[in-house]
């Protein structure tokens, strides 16, 4: 039911990707269709393309050939087609447990957080902002994410210095 391709692009701005069947009407050129792809830059994605996008031209039952073409440079990895969407829509076990030490916690069952920290201001974002259950740890998750912020102290009395730190862990 899906086609399944990972790719990793930091410069194109058009990706096609084809399915190509035999010539089925003696015109002598193979029939074939391309999904549109929307692309996004600089990081991994994946795509679940519907093979239902590629019905009516091309004959799903005699495939030969597929065919890739941009404007840039793309990588691609995982190339399949699967009976059903391999992409899990959320996680069904919780983030690691972390083990650093001396760290300044906002949100955390394995650390104390501090207590002042609002973890969803109304900045009139349209994410929707809820905690959840998963497999025994509480998280965040952040539905339809425009933007969302997180205030040290809503108040703005207590800042939090940071400059001995070194990392940020999300």
């Amino acid at each position: 039911t899906t086609l399944h391709v990972d790719y990793w692009t930091a410069d194109s701005t058009l990706f096609r990707v084809f399915l190509i069947s035999p010539d089925a009407d003696a015109d002598g050129n193979n029939e074939e269709t391309f999904h549109n792809v929307t692309l996004a830059t600089g990081s991994w994605q994946s795509l679940e393309i519907p093979l239902s996008t590629y019905s009516g031209t091309v004959n799903l039952s005699d495939i030969i050939q597929m065919k890739f073409d941009g404007n840039g440079t793309v990588y691609l990895d995982n190339i399949y087609f699967s009976s059903a969407s391999t992409t899990p829509t959320a996680p069904s076990t919780s983030a690691p447990t972390p083990t650093a030490t001396g760290v300044i916690s906002l949100y955390s069952d394995a650390y104390t957080d501090i207590s002042t920290v609002n973890l969803n201001p109304g900045w009139g974002q349209a994410t929707v902002f809820s905690e959840e259950t998963i497999d025994g740890g509480n998280v965040i998750k952040l539905s339809g994410l425009d933007y969302q912020g997180i205030e040290m102290d809503p108040s703005y009395t207590v800042s939090q210095d940071v400059s001995g730190k070194t990392t940020l862990h999300v």
